[in-house]
């Protein structure tokens, strides 16, 4: 299912209606005084960083309700955007308070009551360090595991302190059912890590899967092949991805979105990657035999059932992964719409299942454009990188009814997305996948 605009505006409206709930539900109750405009304006920005930081816990609980229709890239984003909205709030809510009336620097005092001036200090910090390292994690040098550990105990850190913090100065929530509604929405926060943290991956624990194989591509591409293990194994779409643990427990931080590479009908599961972090650098390394664990499938990008609908395919490096999956899975079918697929790599070593792609121009209805920003003598294909005026060379004149897929470069997806609705691309037709976390 597509992310298509009326599914993201209902899903908008909602997340709008319940990050200003508790809000209007303390709005709604009676008040103990009124303490004057900044006052006031300063703890309702408290309350709805609270709200935004437990939603973050849900948006990324990775639920089946919510990703099919609005998109597995779109929620990364939004998350991220809503991170950094939530740590503004958050922090504005003190300093308004401090600029309104300055006795509320009070609760920062440690000699008045150092518990909370403790407390309160340190979430503080915390929220600066949720939001700081995920946007400088790699210049930090902070492994994806850790950082990933950091996050969320950092957070939830954030939200537990809020809560008490709300519940102990109980200024707008001292009736029973405010103070009971406050606690259950911070729940939703508590649900989810349980459901993420012990739920899934108790039920992974009953169904693993085992290598079969690992393919070492030319250039830096690895292949891993598994096998369910007393199971059927996870029925997935093409373009799908899961969340893969490796080793002999799913109760690991160790764990990783993949885009399956291999198609829906073809007896195993694969998934291909280049080493683009520390546990890519190690699948050369993996041995058959060795236990993993799937939580999924997950994921919007993927094509519309009707063999009548073209496909145009942007990719750069592994980024081809999940659209390779898609490109099998037409040929399994003998599916023959117009399909084309412009792929960017360095040179031509670092090219991706490249004899394959020649096979299937023959056996699909298929176009491959290569383009190399590097490329070796003698080569005789496209040069440089994926342009404005190569994006608009390949968008059919049919473009209203015609899917476009990306999975590349942050940068040059930006840029395709871009002139794609500048060229009158319907925004629900433009499916895009952003795995920046590896």
């Amino acid at each position: 299912m597509k992310a298509s605009p009326s599914h993201l505006f209902k899903w908008t409206v909602l997340y709008v209606i319940l990050t200003l709930s508790p809000l209007l539900l303390v709005i709604a109750g009676p008040m103990k005084s009124t303490r004057g405009f900044w006052t006031e304006f300063g703890v309702a920005l408290g309350f709805v960083g609270l709200t935004m930081m437990c939603l973050q816990f849900a948006i990324t609980g990775r639920w089946r309700e919510i990703a099919p229709q609005v998109g597995a890239d779109h929620l990364l984003q939004f998350h991220y955007a809503a991170g950094i909205g939530a740590m503004v709030l958050t922090l504005a809510h003190p300093l308004i308070l401090f600029y309104a009336d300055s006795k509320f620097l009070s609760y920062l005092d440690p000699s008045v009551n150092l518990p909370r001036a403790a407390a309160l200090t340190l979430a503080v910090i915390c929220t600066v360090l949720v939001v700081v390292l995920s946007l400088w994690r790699k210049r930090f040098k902070l492994v994806y595991e850790w950082w990933r550990l950091s996050h969320g105990v950092l957070s939830l850190l954030v939200v537990l302190i809020g809560l008490v913090h709300v519940l102990q100065v109980a200024h707008h929530t001292y009736q029973w059912w405010q103070t009971a509604y406050i606690i259950a929405f911070v729940g939703i926060t508590v649900y989810s890590l349980i459901q993420v943290r012990v739920v899934r991956p108790m039920q992974m624990k009953k169904h693993p899967y085992e290598v079969i194989d690992v393919k070492a591509h030319r250039g830096s591409g690895t292949t891993i092949k598994v096998n369910p293990v007393g199971h059927d194994g996870i029925k997935f779409d093409a373009g799908q991805y899961a969340w893969m643990t490796v080793g002999p427990s799913p109760y690991s931080l160790q764990q990783h979105p993949f885009s399956f590479s291999s198609g829906e009908k073809c007896g195993h599961i694969s998934f291909t990657a280049k080493p683009i972090g520390d546990f890519t650098s190690s699948w050369r390394g993996v041995e058959k035999g060795t236990r993993v664990y799937l939580e999924g499938p997950y994921g919007a990008f993927k094509l519309s059932k009707s063999a009548k609908t073209p496909a145009v395919f942007f990719a750069t490096g592994a980024g081809i992964t999940p659209i390779m999956s898609i490109l099998r899975t037409l040929r399994d079918r003998n599916d023959m719409r117009k399909c084309v697929l412009v792929d960017a790599n360095p040179n031509q070593k670092e090219i991706l299942f490249l004899s394959e792609l020649q096979e299937m121009e023959k056996a699909l209805n298929l176009e491959v454009i290569h383009i190399l920003s590097r490329p070796e003598p003698g080569w005789e294909g496209r040069t440089g990188y994926i342009t404005e005026e190569l994006v608009r060379e390949v968008i059919p004149a049919d473009c209203k009814h015609t899917d476009f897929f990306m999975c590349a470069a942050t940068k040059v997806m930006n840029m395709v997305e871009a002139e794609l609705l500048r060229n009158n691309v319907p925004i629900h037709r433009i499916l895009s996948e952003r795995f920046n976390i590896v």
